[in-house]
């Protein structure tokens, strides 16, 4: 398992880093972890072909970790992308990121390769591959905006990672609410 950094930066738009986001690269899988503006562009710079990519995680949908994601799946269509594409998002998003992929337009029936949105629940394992898997848990970077959702409709899932490869384990948090959500997986 390789562990690439597409991004290091902060949600600050900057000429020299990309947003945060990561793609584990083994033989036969690659998962990108967010894909926040400029993601397509941050790819290309690493000479990561569209096309290899398996699966996207999402961990909200904060610009800077989801608003490239309708231009990269735009990039893979041009690029004459054929596998399928799986994208793994709280459940509590997968609406939200269908509706949202409506209507930036892009109808899966035209793109010429499926598109499987996949919820997840938290604290539950997710398998990707024979030796890969993660858990998401819930972090507390977006409980200050809940006092704004007047109508109660809005989702404020945000979630930081665990990802099991083998015998070694990486926590991934793309944004934090406290320092306490550095620790959200200290049993592990």
């Amino acid at each position: 398992m390789k562990l690439i950094f597409i991004g290091t930066g902060s949600g600050v738009t900057s000429l020299k880093r990309f947003h945060s986001s990561l793609l584990f690269s083994e033989k036969d899988f690659k998962l990108l972890v967010d894909a926040g503006d400029g993601i397509s562009k941050a790819l290309l710079s690493q000479k990561i072909s569209f096309k290899t990519i398996n699966a996207i995680i999402i961990s909200h949908l904060h610009p800077d970790h989801f608003s490239g994601l309708a231009s990269l799946i735009v990039q893979m269509k041009i690029s004459g992308r054929k596998e399928g594409l799986t994208i793994f998002a709280h459940r509590s998003l997968v609406k939200v990121i269908e509706n949202l992929l409506l209507h930036y337009y892009i109808f899966i029936d035209r793109l010429g390769f499926k598109i499987k949105l996949e919820g997840f629940e938290h604290d539950e394992k997710t398998g990707l591959s024979n030796d890969f898997s993660f858990t998401s848990k819930q972090n507390t970077h977006l409980d200050h905006y809940k006092a704004f959702d007047k109508k109660g409709s809005l989702s404020f899932s945000c979630s930081s990672f665990l990802f099991e490869y083998k015998n070694q384990s990486i926590f991934y948090t793309g944004d934090v609410g406290s320092i306490d959500d550095l620790f959200i997986f200290s049993d592990k």
